[in-house]
C-alpha cells in the first residue's frame, strides 16, 4: 500500500485492515481499480474511534475526481460500527 499508518490506544490491526477494506469499496475510474491498489492511499491514523485518511490525487485524475473520491471513502469508512468520527482529505501536492 505505501500508506503511512499509525493507531492509536483503540485502533489495532483489525481496525486498520477494516478502514482498508471501506477503501477498497471505492473505485477510481482513472485507474479502474479501487483506490488502496491504485496507491491513491498517503495515510491513515485510528485514533479512539476517529479515523483520518490522505489521499494522493493521481496525475490521471481530475481534481474535482479525487475529491468526490474522497467523499465517497469517508461514506465508506463511516459505516464502520466502531467509527465516531472519519475525515478523508486529497493532498494536493503528492
Amino acid at each position: 500500500m505505501g500508506a503511512d499508518a499509525s493507531a492509536g490506544s483503540d485502533g489495532g490491526r483489525g481496525d486498520l485492515k477494516q478502514v482498508l477494506e471501506a477503501l477498497s469499496r471505492v473505485v477510481s475510474p482513472a485507474h479502474r481499480k479501487n483506490i488502496v491498489e491504485a496507491g491513491m492511499v498517503v495515510s491513515i491514523r485510528i485514533r479512539e474511534g476517529e479515523v483520518r485518511v490522505v489521499l494522493r490525487r493521481p496525475k490521471e485524475c481530475v481534481c474535482t475526481q479525487a475529491f468526490v473520491l474522497a467523499v465517497l471513502a469517508e461514506r465508506e469508512v463511516r459505516k464502520l460500527d466502531w467509527v465516531t468520527g472519519a475525515k478523508v482529505e486529497v493532498a494536493l501536492n503528492q
